[in-house]
């Protein structure tokens, strides 16, 4: 066995203590860090339309990943304004994943032929359906538990617009979109 002496002991708990603080100063302070090997890729898609869409007729808007990348939806921003001249008729957007939009549709709006189609995360006008995401806040939501697109076409970020009016649509549609995309490693 061996005696230890109080100065011995004190001595050894100054050199814990001084370690504890330098290690709590470390977590306290700040680290020099930084991310390495990340394929993911922050993404601006600006897929407006400004080509002429006679009355009774639907134009649809794909936005694909980028090959051999899955995209993760962090906000979207549609707006249409109401046909010029239109004096009957709605026009309607669907916005939705899928090559169809029969099953995953997530917002479909309906105006009448004088009013805009507005999506955005702070803004939205038009009547929802009844299975559409209807307010800025529902679509932010929506978005937050994870909405991804992929690079062909049945996985595909899709807006469909109808112009229902009495007159061809000669506005543009604005439609931005910004994603996340990363890898798919398979």
């Amino acid at each position: 066995m061996t005696n230890v002496t109080s100065g011995e002991m004190r001595t050894h708990w100054e050199n814990v203590s001084t370690r504890l603080q330098a290690i709590e100063q470390k977590l306290n302070g700040t680290l020099d860090t930084q991310v390495t090997g990340s394929k993911a890729q922050l993404a601006i898609t600006d897929a407006s339309d400004s080509s002429l869409l006679d009355a009774g007729t639907t134009n649809t808007v794909t936005i694909l990943s980028a090959s051999g990348t899955i995209a993760k939806l962090e906000w979207i921003f549609i707006n249409i304004p109401a046909p010029t001249g239109a004096t009957t008729g709605n026009h309607r957007v669907i916005v939705g994943i899928e090559d169809t939009l029969t099953r995953s549709r997530f917002i479909e709006l309906n105006s009448p032929f004088s009013e805009p189609l507005t999506v955005g995360m702070l803004q939205f006008s038009g009547n929802a359906m009844s299975h559409s995401i209807e307010s800025p806040a529902m679509l932010r939501e929506f978005l937050g538990r994870g909405v991804h697109f992929g690079d062909i076409a049945n996985k595909s970020f899709r807006v469909t617009y109808h112009n229902n009016t009495d007159v061809t649509q000669s506005n543009t549609r604005m439609i931005r979109v910004r994603s996340i995309q990363e890898a798919v490693i398979q």
